[in-house]
């Protein structure tokens, strides 16, 4: 995967849905779509949430970090996750 590989906003949306599973994740495009919101719920309470500007989450490296990032918190609080891996385009 190259470093420079961008996404589409309906692709990025699309990632961050599967990002928690099994958990729910709740995506959100905002500032005329310059942003993406995330959130990720158990059912009962929030574990996580988090932005990224979309032109840094349109490049898979940096996409990935803030993933993995938001990940390990979730699992900080026990969360339990579905294995994952960065798609391809």
């Amino acid at each position: 995967m190259a470093k420079g590989h961008a996404f589409t906003m309906e692709r990025l949306v699309e990632i961050f849905e599967g990002v928690f599973a099994p958990l729910t994740c709740v995506v959100e495009r905002v500032n005329y779509g310059n942003q993406i919101n995330f959130e990720a719920r158990d059912g009962t309470k929030t574990l996580v949430k988090g932005s990224i500007a979309s032109g840094l989450a349109q490049k898979d490296y940096n996409l990935r970090i803030q993933i993995m990032r938001a990940r390990r918190d979730v699992e900080a609080q026990g969360g339990k996750l579905d294995a994952w891996e960065m798609p391809l385009a």
